[in-house]
């Protein structure tokens, strides 16, 4: 029996972990809580740079501002409760303004979402992403998947666009299953040219 000691590499900014160092160097460049951070999703779609962390956090400190304003105590008994108010109309209106200041980039709103800390219930990253891009060709062969990889496209999987990590985990088993796979399979994922401006329901 051996014992093997092996390194582990930590994000300074956020929880991540790994065991293997450029691809958690590339993470912490890139990671959504990192002040100075690049943004691997603009400069892939359109070879813009994001904008200071502090001017795409402006709306939703202005937002938290404005709850705290508002926010009420109740004392009941000895107990005191601090109520906040919900400020649905102006969330949205700040959710707006942070996607217009990012330049519709899913990536940057969440940045200054998880950095600014404020309560934005109505953001959802997932569809974001999903209203940023739409399906283009089918891909068709390893090298044209590896190339997109390569240059980190973002890829469709099962009408969901997938950051190009999440597809470069998978086995190459599976990966040559959905290459056959018909309808469904793998597609290139472009931006879209004309948004939907979304906001998730409210209930």
């Amino acid at each position: 029996m051996k014992k093997v000691k092996k390194w582990r590499y930590y994000c300074d900014f956020c929880k991540k972990a790994g065991t293997y160092g450029p691809p958690m160097a590339k993470h912490e460049k890139n990671c959504t809580m990192n002040p100075g951070r690049g943004c691997g999703m603009c400069d892939r779609l359109d070879n813009s740079f994001p904008e200071p962390i502090e001017t795409l956090m402006a709306p939703l400190k202005e937002l938290e501002a404005l709850r705290l304003k508002q926010t009420k105590t109740t004392t009941i008994g000895d107990l005191e409760i601090e109520g906040s108010p919900r400020l649905v109309d102006e969330t949205k209106a700040a959710i707006d303004k942070l996607r217009k200041l990012s330049g519709h980039c899913p990536a940057c709103m969440l940045a200054a979402v998880r950095q600014s800390k404020a309560d934005v219930e109505f953001f959802d990253y997932k569809a974001e992403v999903k209203n940023k891009f739409k399906k283009g060709g089918r891909i068709t062969s390893v090298f044209q998947l590896e190339t997109a990889i390569k240059h980190g496209q973002w890829i469709y999987l099962h009408d969901t666009p997938k950051h190009p990590s999440w597809i470069a985990h998978m086995t190459f088993k599976t990966v040559m299953s959905l290459l056959d796979c018909r309808p469904t399979g793998l597609y290139f994922a472009v931006p879209n040219e004309k948004e939907t401006i979304w906001t998730r329901s409210i209930g």
